[in-house]
């Protein structure tokens, strides 16, 4: 037969065996026929399926706990009920981490859907009588998956004893987790914990060049060699984007013992321990002829004993074999790694001696979820580690994402370690382009939870601690637009400045489970580009800016994501700078990149924000949402106004005028200064001269630098005292409350009645000789038309009113 048909023929065999592979479901909980052909009538027992499938098959596995009930099949049966566990000897492919819906793989989610395979098969809790091995694998090639599981329970104590399972003699000293015999199957997606041995606890690779990517390896402890991985023989295992972390062992290496030429890219290396002084590799220990080659990773905190310093805390090796090690860092200073220290690095470039890679919690390594491989994993790096952007990023061909999902930047320089997402901190950097941003994950800075997206960009900071309230990860958002400022020519919405301004196209926003009780601080960040074109589009607005501390800063209070200021019917609060952050003062920070800036202000509610600048050197302003005037008792006025934020608002001076030309000031009320809170005024003017039937009234707003600004002139009759109902509802539009100011001449009891434009009723309640204002909640009426009406028994007025 010629070489063409052989491979003809080995091509259609391939497409055949492709053709028919089988997904078999397992589901502990499953009640159907139990055949696996689907999730209703999945297998109860992993190893089943197993059994069932043959090479190219894919078992998925729902989540949940599976206990091995099947002894191996070894050569010479077995009747220890510790032999029991998932033997596998065939090039298969086995997925956790499904809930049991699923139609596609991609569908999955292993880090919320934990499958669990534990060695813990006799009495709970007691390690005595678990597995010697969870996992068991044999002749297989780097087609052989397994994925997404967490492993963990196993005890690999037995002793020099071997038993013969696929024709590879298994020592019951070898691999309490998974133990592989001359089988490379690929590992992805695992966590191997709380296992025990002799040798390798975690992991143990006989003979192997398995490929270990995407794993954690915790709290595992070996009596004798490699606490979290044994390389045992020969073999060129490849490990990629792992964490060691915990593991122990008593002689050689706890996070590795290698007898081989592994390859490590892109791993971080935390608190592992050898316990013999005399022994060592804390982190790694490399034995025989062979290559170690180290690369992107990271080493802290290892020890020997209870020693970080000592000179095998981290790495150890043989005299013949050769460490490779580059763009990493290590515990010690580099005249430490020496030939004679058994610890000499060769070829080593692009290192950081000595170093702290700025862990964001080692307290805490798995994060406050107490699950591994999420985003507040404590071993991310922050922004300002010595591991940001120091990796190579030819070594790690092939493998796009990090141990969290997160892209791996190759396109410029990638992180040393583990993780490429970073903390998220004041100090990371700013999202620029255009586009709503939504954060996903959150992460404790100082006294600020900071908030960022999936590309470690930071979006805000609030200080929420003893506020009352809860604003979940992905309750913070951010809209950049397209140009990187808006102009406004006049007045309108919240920017009651005549000639308008100009605001940022970045814009806030919160969202939050539960409001706050108390005032939170917001720390809102913008860039110097962002500066630079306000500073641009204001000067041709006729204002300077030399500071940014000359910017406003404002929060809406009326409803919208990302709502425009200028909007008709926008209410909400402008905040000038100051020495202290408050609820009308905003202050300034430099950005730890040195160029960008920090707005630090308080709120006492969320909705959301931006920032800006006034035109004609003024600024954005007194937010006067209300000023009526009412005739009252023995020939005077009642004047009545209310703010919905000030700043810098020295005072109000009343004028009068009885021609509506022609004005005097009457009297001053000293202003709040800033705030953003609603503030009613109120003022009776006695001084009405008594044969004057008709006055004219304006206020005159003086800001503390002496700008001013005039309010509309209202008119008062005074020959009708003593028949009309005077009364005023504000704001209007309104949102989630309305404010209703009754004023009668002659103090007769009223009613104040709402209804919708169909005639329902929304609000109805008698009042008894009070003249007063009443404040409604209307946070759940509808959006509409309402009809306001205040009924005495000399007549009645109505208003209509809009909720948004």
């Amino acid at each position: 037969m010629s070489y063409q048909k052989i491979f003809f023929l080995a091509i259609l065999f391939t497409i055949n065996s492709l053709s028919h592979a089988t997904i078999r479901y397992v589901n502990h909980n499953a009640s159907g026929s139990n055949n696996g052909t689907s999730w209703t009538n999945a297998y109860t027992a992993l190893q089943d399926a197993i059994t069932a499938s043959s090479a190219g098959d894919e078992i998925w596995v729902a989540e949940g706990t599976y206990k091995p009930n099947t002894i191996v099949p070894f050569t010479t049966p077995s009747t220890d009920n510790r032999n029991k566990g998932y033997s596998i000897n065939k090039n298969i492919e086995i997925y956790g981490g499904f809930d049991g819906t699923e139609t596609q793989r991609s569908q999955r989610d292993y880090r919320s859907n934990i499958t669990i395979l534990s060695g813990d098969i006799g009495i709970a809790g007691s390690v005595s009588d678990n597995c010697y091995h969870v996992i068991m694998t044999a002749n297989l090639n780097s087609t052989a998956v397994i994925d997404g599981f967490t492993i963990q329970d196993g005890n690999s104590n037995g002793g020099n004893g071997t038993n013969q399972f696929g024709g590879r003699n298994f020592s019951k000293d070898l691999g309490g987790g998974i133990a592989n015999n001359q089988s490379s199957p690929t590992l992805s997606n695992l966590i191997i914990k709380n296992n025990r041995g002799k040798n390798g606890a975690g992991i143990s690779n006989r003979a192997s060049s398995s490929t270990l990517v995407n794993l954690i390896v915790a709290d595992n402890i070996a009596t004798l060699n490699g606490g979290g991985v044994a390389n045992m023989v020969s073999g060129t295992p490849s490990i990629i984007n792992c964490v060691f972390s915990g593991n122990l062992a008593d002689d050689f290496g706890g996070g590795i013992y290698s007898e081989n030429s592994p390859t490590i890219t892109n791993c971080s290396f935390f608190d592992n321990t050898t316990t013999t002084n005399t022994k060592g590799g804390g982190g790694i220990y490399a034995k025989n002829a062979g290559t170690s080659t180290v690369a992107n990773c990271i080493f802290y905190e290892n020890k020997i004993g209870s020693s970080k310093t000592n000179i095998h805390a981290d790495i150890k090796a043989s005299s013949n074999h050769t460490t490779n090690m580059s763009y990493s860092i290590v515990q010690l200073a580099s005249s430490s790694y020496t030939l004679a220290n058994s610890n000499a690095l060769s070829s080593t470039s692009n290192m950081v001696y000595s170093g702290n890679p700025l862990f964001i919690n080692t307290s805490d390594p798995d994060g406050g979820d107490n699950t591994w491989m999420t985003k507040d994993d404590g071993l991310k790096l922050k922004s300002t580690s010595p591991a940001v952007d120091a990796g190579l990023n030819s070594a790690i061909s092939g493998y796009s994402a990090d141990i969290v999902g997160t892209t791996r930047i190759v396109n410029t320089t990638l992180n040393m370690g583990a993780y490429e997402l970073l903390a998220c901190q004041q100090g990371n950097a700013l999202p620029s382009s255009a586009a709503t941003y939504t954060a996903t994950y959150a992460d404790t800075d100082g006294n600020y939870t900071c908030y960022c997206d999936d590309n470690s960009k930071l979006i805000l900071g609030l200080n929420l601690t003893g506020t009352g309230a809860a604003v979940p990860n992905t309750g913070v958002s951010l809209q950049i637009g397209a140009t990187t400022t808006t102009t406004y020519n006049s007045a309108g919405g919240i920017i009651t400045n005549t000639d308008g301004g100009v605001v940022f196209n970045r814009k806030w926003n919160v969202s939050p489970t539960t409001q706050p009780t108390s005032d939170v601080t917001v720390l809102y960040p913008f860039t110097n580009t962002e500066y630079s074109a306000i500073q641009t589009a204001l000067s041709s607005k006729g204002t300077t800016l030399s500071n940014a501390n000359e910017l406003q800063m404002f929060k809406l209070t009326s409803a919208g994501t990302f709502a425009d200021p200028h909007a008709n019917g926008a209410t909400g609060i402008i905040l000038t700078h100051g020495s202290s952050a408050t609820t009308g003062n905003w202050v300034h920070s430099t950005h730890s990149n040195g160029t960008d800036h920090l707005a630090t202000f308080k709120v006492s509610s969320f909705s959301g924000g931006g920032g800006g600048g006034g035109a004609s050197n003024a600024a954005l302003p007194v937010d006067l949402i209300h000023f009526d005037v009412h005739a009252a008792n023995n020939h005077s006025a009642s004047l009545h106004w209310a703010t919905a934020s000030e700043i810098n608002n020295s005072h109000f001076e009343i004028e009068r005028s009885y021609d509506g030309r022609a004005f005097e000031m009457i009297d001053q009320i000293a202003g709040n200064g800033n705030s953003q809170h609603q503030i009613e005024y109120n003022y009776i003017d006695e001084g009405v001269h008594s044969f004057e039937n008709i006055a004219f009234y304006r206020l005159k707003q003086v800001d503390f630098d002496g700008t001013s600004e005039y309010s509309d002139i209202r008119v008062v009759r005074f020959d009708a005292v003593g028949s009309g109902i005077d009364f005023s509802a504000y704001p209007n539009p309104l949102t989630n409350e309305l404010s209703v100011m009754v004023s009668l001449s002659n103090g007769e009891a009223y009613q104040i009645e709402i209804t919708d434009l169909q005639g329902a009723k929304v609000h109805h309640k008698n009042h008894t000789f009070t003249n007063s204002i009443h404040k409604l909640n209307t946070s759940e009426w509808d959006s509409g038309m309402y009809i306001l009406q205040v009924a005495t028994d000399q007549g009645r007025k109505f208003v209509k009113v809009m909720k948004k």
